[in-house]
């Protein structure tokens, strides 16, 4: 599937990458309620907060953010679109396995929609971990948003091209966009290789342009979540398996963790 060679989508291209994401909405609501009832002036920091999607609600909900990410051009973009918060927004560029916020300690801190599978080694996982423990007050509390693995496994054809959209380019109104994506498992490493095919097609010109974008995630399941946290000073407070708050069960589409920090 893969026809021409793999850029790196967050670098290159963050405007398809906003393009890709802006139908996912149901998890804003749940970061601003979760938000919503910390103190007044609470700190909350996202880690790989891209261009900003998840920013806006945690600062409408009147918090200070800090949001992190390793690409100055998501950044850049999230600089930008959240300008009108001032100086409640902070924005730094840095991994998350090894960042250091300037400031008082956090109240939040959050992982948003599958940012944590980013990580591939269970080392990664935990320095992650650890350097936000070191970020938090005690008791603070901690939020991370991953895929369900078993609904992952369960609903997706291996290997087979899906189409995921088609919708008018971003910022290019004779521009159509066409998404396509494939998927193969590497279930023994639990990792899950993902080809994106983002084609651009110019209905006003005829010009085609291709952009292709691999990634991999790492498919994290339950008590293996839960042990590395218990590693790491957290206790896991709620397992959550969508965004509607429902308990997480076999068939969740979602493994949502809210835990806290421990002194």
């Amino acid at each position: 599937m893969n026809t021409g060679p793999s850029q790196d989508l967050y670098q290159a291209r963050p405007d398809l990458y906003d393009l890709m994401h802006e139908d996912q909405v149901e998890d804003v609501d749940f970061v601003r309620d979760s938000v919503a009832v910390l103190p007044p002036g609470a700190r909350v920091l996202e880690l790989g907060c891209g261009t900003g999607r998840l920013l806006r609600p945690i600062l409408e909900a009147g918090a200070v953010a800090v949001g992190l990410d390793r690409e100055p051009a998501m950044l850049k973009v999230a600089a930008s679109r959240l300008a009108p918060f001032g100086e409640r927004l902070g924005l730094l560029e840095g991994e998350m396995t090894r960042f250091e916020a300037p400031g008082e300690p956090f109240d939040l801190a959050l992982i948003g929609l599958n940012t944590f599978m980013h990580l591939l080694t269970i080392r990664n996982q935990m320095s992650c971990l650890e350097c936000i423990h070191r970020h938090l007050r005690p008791g603070g509390a901690l939020i991370i948003d991953l895929a369900n693995p078993h609904a992952v496994l369960r609903d997706t054809q291996q290997g087979v091209a899906q189409h995921r959209f088609t919708k008018p380019g971003p910022g290019e109104p004779n521009t159509v966009v066409t998404l396509w994506s494939a998927t193969m498992f590497s279930v023994a490493k639990q990792l899950a290789h993902t080809t994106l095919l983002f084609d651009e097609v110019d209905n006003h010109g005829g010009g085609f342009h291709r952009t292709v974008a691999d990634i991999v995630l790492r498919l994290t399941y339950r008590f293996e979540l839960e042990h590395l946290l218990s590693r790491t000073g957290f206790t896991v407070r709620t397992l959550y398996g969508d965004y509607a708050s429902s308990p997480y069960e076999d068939d969740s589409e979602r493994l949502i963790c809210a835990c806290t920090a421990l002194a």
